[in-house]
């Protein structure tokens, strides 16, 4: 299915589960790079090439997609990393994030999922 989510869908419901699509944040989708950003994106090491390109064309169509779908739960919280302090560096490579930058997300995670179960 769109997304590869109908299976998951499914097995959530067997097992009395809800299931929520989130399109999580990573570095390309802020509005813009810090230095310790541009430090990370820049280290083949830590962005293998073609990752850019890949979720610059990626996720409008993923937004696209997940708005379509009128039967699965979306939320969009790209952006949820975005106004926290100068220097308060939450990345450990273009996707992966320290334990702050886990615990907004999660934080951001956890109002979708209590707006669905409001909802349901």
């Amino acid at each position: 299915g769109a997304l590869g989510t109908e299976r998951e869908i499914r097995h959530a419901g067997h097992a009395g589960a809800g299931f929520a699509h989130v399109l999580q944040p990573q570095v390309f989708a802020g509005r813009r790079m810090g230095e310790y950003e541009k430090a990370l994106v820049s280290n083949p090491l830590l962005t293998p090439p073609g990752v850019e390109a890949a979720f610059r064309r990626g996720y409008p169509v993923l937004r696209k997609v997940s708005e379509d779908l009128q039967h699965i739960p979306y939320a969009d919280i790209s952006d949820a990393l975005e106004g926290r302090p100068a220097g308060n560096e939450v990345y450990l490579d273009f996707c992966h994030l320290a334990h702050e930058g886990n615990e907004i997300v999660a934080r951001h995670i956890l109002d979708v999922l209590l707006r669905t179960q409001t909802a349901r």
